[in-house]
């Protein structure tokens, strides 16, 4: 009883409470992204959920806002418990909202993806005074669009792209500083004429090697979000056009696809040596069964979070350059790179 006054006075903060009435000396790092994180789920959101960590280890006190303001279960849970301060609705109607509530509390701001600072930068600076915005790029979006036009061979694509490339560098220059996830896309930034400081933050793996490989180990795994359309078309290429021709050579093997919404494509239409699992919380067992991980990614930019969890549990990988770019791996001794079916 003699604690209960000083315990509320310094209760968790987060939706319905004041911060300037808690007694918080840590440094606020307001984190937005499109969506609630989902961890298991992309690899957009295991990066985004470790920074998070790492800024509250580092003594800074986060909080986590989605765009979309959706605070979803379990995952909302999971920030919380990390202590991460979360706001979504009902407590807030917008980002906008928080910020012109908080925003001159606020120590620094991390806008992260393209559409997130697109739609938000301007607010920010509107609402928040001059705190310092970062800008986390998570890939480069005009260069993932760049690499579907080639693919698609549209000069409709092309121009799009174009278009894209000129609003995110205007976004690089307006920010205060740039987060991106390889020294490749530092560089590219900095060729391109940005004067920001320019950071690199990348994928946060833990080792998992898991037991030692057997030659038991039969499976050829492929795992990847299907809303993100670079997985859409790896995994229709290797179905397509590199499992016809490794499956005849290697009859007891099985393909092994991961990931939320798969393409209905390969659903209804699989062999017996192909299984479609889905979304699958936790991949570990997976990756105990796998003898390689396939990447046959021919579109997308960024550092591709399938290879370094098949790295981080020592499962060898057979991708594209696309997907080995921004990890420093050598081509026949840290993995196998192709370009086409045939070299798959």
């Amino acid at each position: 009883p003699a604690w209960t006054a000083e315990l509320e006075a310094r209760a968790r903060r987060g939706p319905g409470k004041d911060p300037d009435h808690l007694g918080e000396t840590r440094r606020r790092i307001l984190f937005v992204d499109d969506t609630m994180l989902t961890p298991d789920r992309d690899s957009g959101s295991l990066r985004a959920f470790r920074l998070l960590q790492l800024i509250r280890e580092e003594g800074f006190h986060p909080i986590f806002c989605p765009r979309n303001l959706k605070g979803r279960r379990p995952y909302l849970e999971a920030l919380e418990q990390e202590g991460v301060e979360c706001w979504h609705t009902p407590h807030i109607e917008s980002v906008a909202e928080y910020l012109r509530r908080y925003g001159r509390s606020l120590d620094l701001v991390i806008l992260s993806r393209f559409e997130v600072a697109r739609m938000l930068l301007p607010a920010v600076r509107r609402l928040a005074g001059p705190v310092p915005v970062v800008f986390d790029t998570v890939d480069l979006h005009h260069l993932r669009f760049a690499r579907q036009a080639e693919l698609e061979g549209s000069d409709v694509a092309r121009r799009h792209a174009g278009e894209i490339r000129k609003r995110e560098l205007g976004l690089c220059g307006e920010a205060d500083a740039v987060i991106v996830v390889s020294d490749l896309e530092r560089m590219r930034l900095i060729e391109a004429g940005i004067d920001r400081p320019v950071h690199v933050l990348s994928n946060i793996h833990d080792p998992n090697p898991g037991p030692p490989w057997s030659p038991a180990r039969r499976d050829i795994l492929f795992v990847g979000s299907f809303r993100h359309p670079p997985n859409v078309d790896a995994v229709l290429f290797l179905v397509r056009d590199i499992w016809p021709l490794i499956h005849p050579r290697l009859p007891d093997a099985r393909l092994v696809i991961v990931g939320q919404d798969p393409p209905r494509e390969i659903v209804t239409d699989r062999e017996r040596s192909i299984a479609v699992l889905g979304h699958v919380p936790e991949l570990s067992g997976i990756f105990d069964r796998a003898r390689i991980m396939v990447a046959p990614l021919r579109v997308g930019a960024g550092v591709k979070g399938k290879v370094n969890q098949a790295l981080a549990c020592s499962v060898p990988v057979v991708g594209t350059p696309i997907a080995a770019e921004g990890i420093p791996l050598e081509h026949g001794h840290s993995a196998l790179l192709a370009d086409d079916a045939i070299g798959f």
